[in-house]
């Protein structure tokens, strides 16, 4: 199902994403083993470093910038159509 749906999302370029989908399969619970599987592989869990605890450096914004709001689009990701079928 996980590369199913990177399929769909990221079409021809999905093998760029392949280690990010290894990545999330590895971290994910799975209720037949009770763990994830990079823990049962280890015996330990993986070491996510939290991002709170990293120290930004300080900016200097110019006073005269401005912003614009520009509307997005927001689309249903659970319904995809590829050649008439849906896939929910």
């Amino acid at each position: 199902d996980l590369l199913r749906a990177c399929l769909l999302e990221h079409g021809a370029s999905w093998d760029n994403y392949l280690p990010m989908m290894e990545f999330t399969y590895n971290n994910s619970h799975h209720s037949s083993i009770g763990m994830t599987p990079y823990e049962a592989l280890y015996v330990r869990r993986k070491y996510i470093h939290d991002l709170s605890h990293i120290e930004f450096d300080n900016i200097q914004l110019k006073g005269n910038l401005t912003y614009k709001n520009i509307p997005l689009r927001i689309e249903d990701k659970r319904v995809k159509r590829l050649r008439g079928k849906k896939f929910l």
